[in-house]
């Protein structure tokens, strides 16, 4: 996916002879839905509403194909805080959690496990991150600062060690390179009491040797409170608090920092970076904001976690406002999806992803079953996780079903 190549409309006066020609052509007509402008070295593809009209965008089968707790090896396997799942360019699934990898075959049998913890080579400090690159399973310790690079045969084939950290556990591969973000670092300025924090991140493209070739953007990123306490501080995450979220297309860099349904496309193959957006309200409402706040404080509220909550939201800016997503992935027709803020008063409901097309069209949103997290997506499939009343987590892979566009 990219701006070369891809079917992006962009307006166009013609006159005389030629306008009969384009009158006469097969070409389709623009969306005008879509508009599309330049703007400081920045190509803006913006769409003013979703494609999909009601019941003919995709949808998702809610009963699974594949169910690896139940692995047809008969096994039962057991699985607590899986991080990523991804599938690999042999058609294999990926899972990890804590320490390790497991690998299974395209139908769920157990094909064998990678991994553990450790700090040697094919040992991880942190439940680890995973991209599928060429032939390659990468899975990035950003704790250790370490690519670890795996065979078709999930073989140990290179461990290297990236330059630019410390960094944030966002994370994304092609084929020019390994895109990271570089740690928010806050200084303790004593001559500054509580506030709102969020610096500017670098987006550092590193050479599979692991040394910095390049910065590509700046995001902002994440969001922190700084409280003082005396002659000290405490960081804190506030509640709606938004990040920057990266992946991953063949050709290009996807950076976002939720603050709108909006990303921007990075890389070296763009004429130009392509900034990408769809508008939704965003404002938290008062039912919103109570619901939230309840959430947070859980069954047995204290005292002194409301004073905390309370104070962190007098320093939020107004309006308050939710993050407009909690994750980025890419699929392999190049669309883009963005998982949809949930924060802990929605954590029960159907998780929503808005669905933009190769062509940075946004074709609308798809909602998921009840207490499915999705984690990455094939043409046909979905690969995520269920957790029933007990949290016991399951994988398992959905049927995603694309109508033909007309």
């Amino acid at each position: 996916m990219g701006h070369r190549g891809a079917a992006l409309w962009r307006p166009s006066f013609v006159f005389g002879p030629l306008a009969v020609i384009a009158a006469c052509s097969d070409s389709p007509p623009p969306d005008p839905r879509v508009l599309v402008t330049d703007s400081g070295g920045v190509h803006i593809v913006e769409s003013t509403s979703p494609h999909w009209a009601d019941g003919d965008g995709w949808s998702v089968d809610p009963e699974s194909e594949i169910d690896l707790s139940n692995p047809t090896t008969g096994v039962p396997a057991d699985f607590y805080g899986v991080s990523d799942i991804a599938r690999t360019t042999t058609g294999h699934i990926a899972v990890a959690q804590q320490y390790e990898i497991r690998i299974y075959s395209s139908d769920g049998a157990h094909h064998r496990t990678i991994g553990r913890e450790g700090e040697g080579p094919g040992e991880f400090l942190v439940a680890p991150r995973l991209a599928s690159s060429g032939d390659s399973l990468v899975v990035f310790d950003w704790r250790q600062r370490r690519a670890t690079f795996y065979s078709p045969t999930f073989d140990l084939r290179s461990v290297v060690t990236l330059e630019g950290g410390p960094f944030e556990p966002e994370f994304a591969v092609n084929g020019d390179g390994i895109a990271l973000l570089a740690a928010t670092t806050v200084f303790d300025d004593e001559g500054e009491g509580s506030r709102l924090i969020r610096p500017d991140q670098p987006v550092l493209l590193l050479d599979f040797d692991g040394s910095v070739r390049d910065t590509i953007a700046k995001v902002e990123g994440r969001e922190l409170v700084r409280l003082r306490r005396g002659d000290q501080f405490l960081l804190e995450a506030p509640p709606f608090g938004k990040a920057a979220h990266m992946a991953a297309t063949p050709t290009a860099f996807v950076v976002g920092n939720a603050g709108a349904l909006e990303f921007e496309l990075h890389g070296a193959r763009l004429p130009s970076p392509v900034r990408v957006r769809g508008p939704v309200e965003l404002e938290v409402s008062d039912t919103g904001l109570e619901s939230e706040v309840d959430a947070l404080l859980g069954p047995t509220p204290s005292a002194e976690l409301r004073s905390l909550i309370d104070e962190m939201l007098e320093l939020m800016p107004a309006p308050l406002t939710y993050p407009a997503y909690r994750s980025i992935r890419v699929d392999p027709t190049g669309t883009i999806w963005l998982e949809r803020f949930v924060g802990a008063s929605g954590r029960d409901r159907p998780r929503r992803w808005t669905v933009f097309s190769s062509e940075h069209e946004w074709l609308g949103d798809l909602a998921f079953p009840a207490g499915f997290q999705a984690f990455s997506f094939a043409e046909e499939q979905v690969f995520g996780v269920t957790r029933d009343a007990l949290g016991v987590e399951s994988v398992q892979v959905l049927r995603l079903i694309r109508p033909e566009r007309p």
